[in-house]
């Protein structure tokens, strides 16, 4: 599968964190999801080696382990996350300062959703070298056209409420914005979440994203995310964060 560009730079209206504080907060709310995938466009250029085949939408939930992808256990290392995904991550890439690694090019971790292959997926561990995030990225492209795109997101919607109630949060009308050569384009985005404290603490999260750019020729993505994290510390970076910008 051909890799894809990646947009160059990006502001979010609706994020007044820094990047590298959105990737430690990536995916545990309004402030970070969107920033976070539109990052990721930015900063990886992806690619989709050996897609696993479909993944089963009824499958990513679980009473001790929340919202989960492709039956995963949260917070183990590489080298198990490969024996049960029978799959190579990879090298990483350097995410965060805090120490996480990002992971665009690898074989077998990628799912498709209902017989449509993704553009993308990163998968990320956290300094500790734990798993605590994946995404998977679709866009138009020659494959995929807006029809289709705004029918998989559609499907997808409909089957996750159907298997796990309506979205803890609904976040409608994010604002995107980035530089495209000499000029800016502008677009929206919405947000649907699910999470789950699951016993150690950490939230998990399942978060369905839709980003529309608009311009000379528009831009559609939907992604479907999930993670685990620390609240406390999440809570943290967020504060020092927002002392750091009110010196």
């Amino acid at each position: 599968m051909k890799k894809k560009p990646m947009i160059r730079k990006t502001i979010c209206s609706i994020a007044v964190f820094s990047m590298a504080a959105m990737s430690v907060l990536s995916m545990t709310g309004c402030r970070g999801t969107l920033a976070t995938a539109m990052e990721e466009r930015e900063r990886n250029r992806v690619e989709v080696i050996e897609d696993v085949g479909d993944l089963d939408l009824t499958t990513l939930y679980d009473d001790t382990n929340g919202y989960q992808y492709r039956n995963t256990q949260w917070l183990i290392p590489a080298d198990e996350l490969q024996r049960q995904w029978n799959a190579d991550i990879g090298e990483g890439q350097p995410y965060t300062m805090q120490g996480d690694m990002i992971y665009t090019e690898t074989t077998g971790v990628a799912a498709s959703i209902n017989g449509v292959d993704p553009s993308g997926a990163s998968l990320i561990l956290d300094s500790s070298g734990q798993y605590t995030q994946i995404m998977l990225q679709f866009e138009m492209n020659e494959n995929l056209n807006g029809e289709a795109l705004s029918t998989l997101y559609e499907t997808t919607r409909d089957t996750l409420i159907e298997n796990y109630g309506e979205p803890t949060e609904t976040i409608d009308g994010q604002e995107v914005s980035y530089q495209d050569g000499n000029s800016v384009r502008t677009g929206t985005g919405q947000t649907l979440r699910w999470d789950k404290t699951i016993d150690n603490g950490y939230v998990t999260t399942m978060q369905l994203v839709t980003i529309t750019m608009t311009g000379a020729d528009n831009i559609s993505t939907m992604l479907l995310g999930f993670n685990c994290y620390d609240p406390v510390a999440a809570s943290s970076m967020a504060a020092e964060q927002e002392s750091m910008l009110g010196e």
